[in-house]
């Protein structure tokens, strides 16, 4: 099964258990279904927290009406996300972002 059926099918069982919108209000919950994730599959682990932490809460927190079929999108497994994150200098240096 590939990467993103894996996801999808992760993210639809734990579906049964935990409302999804609670793994974003519990970090006890989320905590639980990261670990549970991560002793699976790492690389698919760290994928959903990003797609979930990441994408998703930013654009919760930061987005705007137009980006609510985005969020839906990713509540349903349509889509997975990513986050970029830009920095004015160059390398690699997180402590020193401007």
């Amino acid at each position: 099964m590939k990467g993103t059926k894996r996801i999808n099918k992760i993210l639809e069982e734990s579906r049964k258990i935990i409302p999804f919108n609670e793994l974003f209000t519990d970090l006890n919950k989320f905590s639980a279904f990261s670990y549970c994730a991560y002793t699976y599959n790492e690389a698919i682990s760290t994928k959903i927290t990003v797609s979930l932490q990441l994408y998703y809460k930013t654009l919760d927190n930061l987005g705007t009406d137009i980006h609510n079929d985005w969020k839906r999108r990713c509540e349903d497994g349509s889509d997975i996300g990513c986050f970029a994150l830009t920095e004015l200098g160059h390398g690699s240096n997180v402590k020193g972002l401007q």
